[in-house]
């Protein structure tokens, strides 16, 4: 028998991760995996990881991947899981950055690529702005050109994670004399670049994952901008169509956070209540249905298709879902869910396995739910995309349709 994807991870593993690593994940003994840990240069390990192309293994070899197929990768990642392997967390830099990168950047800026998968930086996006939210169109961050770079100035909002980013990726109004989707350039910037404010925004969870980011005079050279002048919107859409795939699910079908719910249900003696079975059992089909839309969604991106509209039917459902699967978790808890006086540690971004809504506290994940139906663009703007796009139902009227931006009332 031929060896597979998941074999050879599983014997580069073997050589890479501590003695009794294995014998530890198989049993599930976190304390001891905290131990061996502690004992790594994760660093190291991180770097190794992303050259060998275990990291995105389904981008091409030239861009940091193996080149492998949505099945393959399926099997790569059930082994990470299984074996509970630390990955650096930048979603932002591997599902969306990336996807720009290779669709418009340039030689020098493909080279970034190798970066983003050795998890040797971590990006954020620097789109929402306070007066442009859903009509992500609408911003006015500016951009000046000055001989080989650009001034901007201006403010973001609901940048994740932008407090520990090197890198973001940047919309900003280049002519405003143009119509409001015209006349936006996407730029790379490095996060250290002076004149960059960035002031985290606490959450009612406690902690403060999103920021509001400020520029004042801030100078990007020419050579970071991705894509042609006045056509970010073209860029900033690929970016947000892989952002609402990558939230619409990991590309598997199986055993998922509603299962864990289940064993939750089954250990706490619910399980035997036809009401509580019923509501789970509901929510297991959804979760099944919705992995396989983004099993679909994924299959697509490997055969060369750009995110078509299982991207939004993924993400609004699984933004549903998520809200659902919370209030569930707290429902079955009964009483006890209102134990609830102090913030919970959130799961270390480096941390093992796989980050699920099962493995966060409950109260927090309750918390935290509706954020699900706003990032990635949110669920009225979803089902707006479906109905247009997909059902074919006429646009709202707009009066501003086609005029100069700087001519359309903003609030």
């Amino acid at each position: 028998m031929a060896e597979t994807a998941a074999d050879q991870l599983e014997a580069w593993l073997a050589h890479r991760l501590p003695a009794g690593w294995a014998d530890a994940a198989s049993s599930q003994d976190d304390e001891r995996l905290d131990e061996l840990q502690a004992e790594m240069d994760l660093d190291a390990f991180l770097d190794a990881l992303g050259a060998a192309g275990w990291q995105t293994p389904m981008w091409d070899p030239e861009h940091g991947g193996l080149g492998l197929s949505p099945t393959e990768a399926r099997e790569v990642e059930a082994t990470m899981i299984r074996q509970q392997v630390p990955r650096g967390f930048d979603f932002v830099g591997r599902a969306l950055v990336a996807a720009c990168i290779k669709s418009f950047g340039s030689s020098e800026q493909l080279t970034m690529l190798d970066d983003i998968a050795r998890s040797r930086v971590r990006w954020c996006q620097l789109f929402s702005e306070p007066g442009s939210g859903s009509d992500l169109a609408g911003l006015s961050t500016r951009a000046v050109k000055d001989g080989d770079v650009w001034v901007v100035n201006g403010q973001k909002v609901w940048s994740s994670w932008a407090q520990r980013s090197d890198w973001g990726i940047l919309l900003a109004r280049t002519d405003p004399d143009q119509a409001k989707h015209k006349g936006i350039t996407c730029f790379l910037l490095d996060m250290t670049t002076p004149g960059i404010d960035v002031r985290p925004l606490r959450q009612m969870t406690g902690d403060d994952e999103f920021n509001e980011v400020f520029f004042n005079d801030v100078a990007i050279p020419d050579s970071m901008r991705l894509g042609p002048v006045d056509e970010g919107w073209m860029v900033s859409t690929t970016a947000l169509m892989n952002e609402r795939g990558s939230l619409s699910g990991r590309p598997k079908v199986g055993r998922g956070i509603v299962d864990q719910v289940i064993d939750e249900a089954k250990e706490r003696g619910t399980w035997n209540d036809p009401v509580v079975r019923d509501r789970l059992m509901t929510l297991w089909c959804a979760e099944r249905a919705n992995q396989m839309t983004a099993l679909r969604s994924a299959a697509g991106a490997q055969a060369g298709r750009p995110p078509g509209p299982e991207a939004s039917t993924g993400k609004l459902a699984g933004s549903e879902l998520n809200q659902r699967i919370a209030a569930a978790r707290i429902d079955l808890m009964g009483p006890a869910a209102t134990a609830y006086d102090e913030v919970p540690e959130r799961p270390e971004p480096n941390g093992r396995g796989e980050l699920t809504m099962a493995n966060l506290d409950a109260q927090f994940l309750f918390l935290y739910s509706p954020a699900s139906t706003i990032l990635g663009g949110t669920s009225n703007i979803q089902r707006n995309i479906i109905g247009e796009r997909v059902l074919g139902l006429p646009r709202e009227p707009d009066t501003f349709k086609g005029a100069p931006w700087s001519e359309v009332p903003r609030n």
